[in-house]
């Protein structure tokens, strides 16, 4: 499971990890009706958990955005990216740390797409769960074919 990246390794190099906390921490915030200061203690604490994984702090914190403003999300995604992208270059002072603004290329499909509205053919709604897997292997085939 791990991930070398700049002699660091990510131990919990998953998505469904992060997702994971990210769910937990909704359902406890719901289950719990947890009051605000104790939801920011939660989510410090379960950020602090997934520090090691593939989408490091922001992860959650992005689960936890969207869940708290759904109406926000452009915003969120905008503030989010541009915030990584600056604290990623002034870390690494690699220009390669760029390359998240591309993240910004997804909003005009968010802000265009009815989160509310069903699939309305099978394939559509199939497509939705076939696209992560499908790009990872297509990821690892471009980088065989240039290998």
């Amino acid at each position: 499971i791990g991930h070398a990246y700049h002699n660091n390794v990510y131990f919990l190099n998953n998505i469904m990890f992060t997702l994971s906390f990210g769910l937990l921490l909704i359902i406890l915030i719901d289950e719990f009706k947890l009051k605000q200061i104790y939801q920011y203690i939660l989510l410090i604490s379960i950020t602090l958990i997934t520090i090691n994984s593939d989408w490091n702090i922001i992860g959650v914190l992005m689960i936890y955005m969207f869940y708290k403003q759904p109406s926000e999300i452009s915003k969120n995604i905008l503030i989010i990216t541009i915030t990584i992208t600056i604290m990623e270059y002034i870390a690494t002072q690699n220009i390669i740390s760029l390359t998240n603004l591309g993240i910004l290329l997804s909003l005009p499909l968010i802000k265009n797409t009815d989160l509310k509205k069903e699939p309305t053919n099978k394939l559509q709604k199939h497509m939705f769960y076939m696209y992560y897997p499908l790009h990872l292997i297509l990821l690892y085939v471009i980088h065989s074919i240039i290998k």
